[in-house]
């Protein structure tokens, strides 16, 4: 659950920061159709549910669905000030969906496990009309890569080499392309198609790093959790911040992510 504070700044941080990127991705590679009832699962603060609703008009009615109750408080402020009368937002408690009553379902999967859709792949395809259409957002395997070497480089230089294992199912647990694919595909998807791009992050500092919404809200707790107790994750963070501002040589420090989509029709 996502507290008063974290989701303003998901709203203010991650939702321009992050969110958009997956968006954008949307509009200019996966054809979406020009009518019916859409669903966006995962929706955040609402801004792209928002558009969309906006770009089809009448033709177009679009739930908007998200796990938590704040996240899902500030998207209805936003479409009472936008005047948005074709979009409807609910908590993942109070959605009411039937089988086969989405044209289109969007669900984001790319801040799992820290925000977990409420349905997975196998759940949501029996809400899809026949010949209709799923768009999965994730990040894939060699997703923050240069952050995992400083990480392992940490642990080596601290003798805390028993904590690499944990480290590497850390990094295990990241689906493949294919392996999203199959999801899909499994569940009883037709036409699966990816779409990948690694976008960039840069940090000024270690400290930007360590304090960017970007990366303390969605990923920092799960990365240092693998450690035992909070002394050992103070070790290990300065240890990692010391690295990165060292071996960045007065430039920024870099991290990508594989921006991942997945399609299919029922």
């Amino acid at each position: 659950m996502v507290r008063r504070e974290e989701a303003y700044l998901f709203d203010l941080f991650l939702a321009p920061g992050w969110q958009e990127l997956f968006n954008r991705m949307i509009d200019e590679e996966v054809k979406l159709p020009k009518e019916g009832y859409f669903l966006d699962l995962e929706c955040g603060s609402g801004g792209f549910a928002i558009d969309l609703a906006g770009r089809g008009g009448e033709k177009v009615n679009l739930l908007a669905v998200d796990s938590d109750p704040e996240l899902i408080a500030i998207a209805t402020e936003k479409a009472r000030i936008r005047k948005s009368a074709n979009v409807r937002f609910a908590t993942a408690e109070t959605a009411r969906l039937a089988p086969e009553l989405f044209d289109l379902v969007i669900v984001d999967m790319s801040h799992a496990p820290w925000r977990s859709p409420s349905l997975t792949i196998h759940q949501i395809a029996p809400l899809i009309r026949p010949g209709g259409q799923l768009v999965a957002k994730f990040i894939t395997t060699g997703s923050f890569d240069e952050v995992f070497s400083v990480y392992w480089e940490a642990l080596y230089d601290l003798g805390l080499t028993d904590y690499s294992p944990r480290l590497e199912t850390l990094i295990a647990e990241r689906l493949t392309i294919s392996e999203a694919e199959h999801l899909a595909i499994n569940a009883g998807f037709r036409h699966v198609h990816s779409v990948v791009r690694k976008e960039i992050f840069a940090f000024t500092t270690a400290t930007d790093f360590f304090d960017s919404p970007l990366i303390r809200l969605p990923f920092l707790e799960q990365w240092l959790g693998i450690l035992p107790n909070d002394e050992v994750r103070d070790r290990v963070r300065t240890q990692i911040s010391s690295i990165i501002d060292r071996e960045r040589n007065g430039g920024d420090f870099e991290t990508s992510i594989k921006a991942t989509l997945i399609t299919g029709r029922k």
